[in-house]
């Protein structure tokens, strides 16, 4: 990509000198009607979010202090709305809590399990650790009672996966406001009167949004607020035990979904209507039950900050190219046709942070990094490259799901913000 320039004197043979102007001194002529200078600034489209390691997504390594008083307060550069916290040396669940469900001990959801929200049966944050509070630029782990394992071991390594979404200012948040109601939200679509309460990053093209069943039956249309279908969809049962429902761009059949608490592959289910989302709202048909509430989080492709696709793995330990336009901060990769564990590689974890990056996490299993050499991907400044051929993300002819968060941009010719 960029711009090339080809000179010559058109004879075999001759040698000639060039003076060539691409700009070091001022131009005598602008350019004829129609025309804009060559410039690279006019050869790309302008990416919406410059930084999106400042704004929108970050991956944060710490280390546990132990403590179950002050806490333990890890900086980001902006204030979370989705914080999804994992222990990475030993075996203990990921923790996931987000601002419209609210933050505190009891309110974490588990991707790697079907638990409820604050589930003690299962994983008790209250004796063993939880995220305490969301506040300005960054967010506060406690230890529980009994140890911190799930967040705050002192001398333990985690990782905090952390999104910007709408903030959380009321009930109905949009771009950092409190826009009073759903109307205003850009949520007057499908079922409105079952919904309760959203964030929503209109820019950065990502949403939650949380809703109650009621006794009108289970087929209900939930409005996601965001400027086009959705590429990529996570729904779970908040007050009751389910899977994880996910609808991804890479799934090959509408009414086929996968789920992110099993390592299965496309399954076909009602869970999402039987369609795909729409422009205006995603068609759900998870439950019937009058009372149960539920969080879905959506996300659309935007350049320069995200991306969701598919590639076909080629078997060789050349492995497949895949371009996203940015330089990716984290990627997860999933096989779609065949049954295999959902991969998480980020730019925090490997301990010297070059390539090619080995250290994944199981987001279905609650084991800790896995660094051997199958797992080889290059982080490049448009995309990723695999490095291997193993059946899990690059088995020839094996259809992949992926989902990438930016760092930066492939360019950014404009500022620093």
């Amino acid at each position: 990509h960029g711009m090339y320039f080809a000179v010559g004197n058109g004879q075999s043979g001759a040698t000639s000198d060039f003076d060539i102007n691409l700009g070091q001194r001022p131009w005598v002529y602008g350019p004829p009607d129609g025309y804009q200078a060559a410039t690279l600034a006019g050869c790309y489209e302008r990416p919406t979010i410059i930084r999106p390691d400042k704004k929108y997504f970050k991956a944060v390594a710490y280390t546990g202090n132990g403590s179950s008083t002050d806490g333990n307060k890890i900086e980001t550069p902006f204030e979370p709305d989705l914080v999804w916290i994992k222990r990475r040396s030993t075996t203990t669940s990921h923790m996931l809590y987000d601002s419209v469900r609210g933050f505190g001990v009891n309110k974490a959801l588990i991707p790697n399990g079907t638990y409820e929200e604050g589930d003690t049966s299962g994983v008790s944050e209250a004796v063993h650790g939880f995220l305490d509070t969301v506040v300005g630029n960054g967010f506060t782990v406690k230890a529980g009672s009994s140890s911190g394992v799930y967040t705050n071991t002192n001398d333990s390594d985690y990782v905090a996966w952390c999104w910007k979404a709408g903030g959380n200012k009321g009930t109905w948040n949009v771009d950092g406001k409190d826009v009073s109601n759903y109307t205003n939200a850009g949520l007057n679509y499908g079922d409105t009167s079952v919904l309760n309460g959203c964030s929503i990053n209109t820019k950065a093209g990502f949403s939650i949004v949380k809703w109650t069943q009621d006794s009108g039956g289970a087929s209900k249309n939930i409005a996601h607020g965001l400027s086009k279908a959705p590429s990529f969809v996570v729904m779970k049962h908040i007050n009751n035990t389910s899977n994880w429902y996910v609808v991804h761009t890479a799934i090959e059949n509408v009414g086929k979904i996968m789920y992110l608490n099993t390592n299965s592959d496309q399954d076909t289910s009602s869970d999402f209507g039987g369609a795909w989302p729409g422009e205006t709202y995603t068609a759900t048909q998870t439950t019937g039950v009058n009372g149960r509430q539920v969080i879905m989080y959506s996300w659309i492709n935007v350049k320069g900050v995200q991306w969701f696709g598919q590639f076909e793995g080629n078997g060789d330990s050349d492995g497949v190219y895949v371009p996203l336009g940015f330089k990716p901060a984290m990627l997860w990769i999933k096989r779609v046709d065949s049954d295999s564990s959902w991969r998480i590689w980020d730019n925090v974890r490997d301990w010297n942070n070059y390539n090619p990056r080995k250290e994944i996490l199981y987001i279905n299993d609650n084991y800790g990094s896995n660094t051997e050499a199958g797992n080889a991907i290059d982080f490049l400044e448009q995309g990723f490259k695999i490095r291997n051929g193993t059946a899990d993300i690059n088995n020839g002819g094996g259809k992949y799901s992926y989902m990438a968060w930016a760092e930066t941009p492939a360019f950014n010719l404009y500022s620093s913000s």
